[in-house]
């Protein structure tokens, strides 16, 4: 005997409105997630250019910190890329979500955050 499936035209709309915004919901945490991963990479990068300049040449722990912090630029970046990706798929649909512009506003915030930071190390080390 066969089973018998659910088809999904039995579904009621507001079931696909639920998962429509689960999906949203979803790729706003994702985003998310990527600028909580940034911001502890930016902090990690200028702790290692502050604090660990006793327990190595002082140029490594600036070169490696100076790196990390441009590691953080590259993870802001890739986050607005991201949400604005998927979000373009969902274009499409009736759903409410943050614009694409705001992400790539914030990302783009965070990123000169992180090239004010990058200066700043380097502006220390040179003066010195």
């Amino acid at each position: 005997m066969s089973q018998v499936h659910e088809h999904d035209d039995d579904r009621q709309p507001d079931d696909w409105k639920l998962a429509l915004d689960r999906t949203v919901l979803a790729n706003e945490r994702t985003w998310l997630s990527w600028l909580r991963t940034g911001l502890a990479v930016l902090a990690g990068g200028l702790a290692m250019a502050r604090f660990m300049k006793s327990a190595m040449p002082a140029w490594t722990a600036l070169l490696v910190g100076s790196l990390l912090v441009l590691l953080s630029i590259a993870i802001f970046i890739m986050a607005s890329w991201r949400y604005t990706h998927i979000h373009l798929r969902m274009a499409g649909l009736d759903v409410d979500a943050m614009p694409g512009r705001a992400a790539y506003a914030i990302s783009g915030f965070l990123s000169l955050c992180a090239v004010m930071a990058l200066l700043g190390l380097w502006l220390m080390a040179l003066t010195a």
